[in-house]
C-alpha cells in the first residue's frame, strides 16, 4: 500500500547540461511531477558539485560534455565525496 501523496518524499533532482535549450525545458518538465523537486539546474560540473554540497540530492541528470568540468570528472568527484 502506498503512502498518501502528502506523505510521500519528493525525489530531489539536479539537472546538468551546458545547453540552456536542453537544461531549462528538462528541468521545467520534471518540476511538473508532484514527486520530483528540481533543486538545481547546472551548466557545468562545478555548479553540480556546489548544488550537491548545498543540500541533499537524490539524482543528478548529467550531460557528459560540459565546459569547466565535464560530466565524467564530476561523477568521479561525486562518487568520492558522497559514496
Amino acid at each position: 500500500m502506498s503512502e498518501p501523496a502528502e506523505q510521500q518524499q519528493q525525489l530531489r533532482v539536479v539537472v546538468a547540461d551546458d545547453q540552456a535549450a536542453v537544461r531549462e525545458p528538462l528541468a521545467a518538465v520534471l518540476a511538473l511531477a508532484e514527486d520530483i523537486d528540481v533543486v538545481a539546474a547546472a551548466s557545468n560540473g562545478h555548479e553540480v558539485l556546489e548544488a550537491v554540497a548545498a543540500g541533499p540530492v537524490d539524482v543528478v541528470l548529467m550531460d557528459l560534455r560540459m565546459p569547466v568540468m565535464d560530466g565524467i570528472e564530476t561523477t568521479r568527484r561525486l562518487a568520492e565525496r558522497y559514496p
